[in-house]
């Protein structure tokens, strides 16, 4: 994917299912839940096509999101790996 097929995707497609997720699982409001996680190492990861975090479905950047805040860290998929 290029880089100007990869901003769009990640923009229109990807990451407002995953915010609304992250939200609602949180009890937040959808521009708290997109401030933390643009500040997160899952969104560090998903940013960088070559990561290939873009296959993941919005439940599961939702729940490594998540993972993340209680712990400081993520295990990464094994398919992923």
């Amino acid at each position: 994917m290029t880089e100007k097929e990869f901003t769009p995707f990640l923009g229109i497609i990807l990451l407002p299912p995953t915010i609304q997720l992250i939200a609602d699982s949180l009890k937040i409001t959808p521009y708290q839940a997109t401030e933390q996680f643009y500040n997160s190492k899952v969104y560090a990861l998903l940013e960088k096509e070559e990561t290939k975090f873009w296959h993941y479905s919005p439940q599961l950047l939702c729940r490594l999101f998540t993972e993340e805040i209680k712990t400081g860290s993520f295990d990464i998929p094994e398919e992923a790996a």
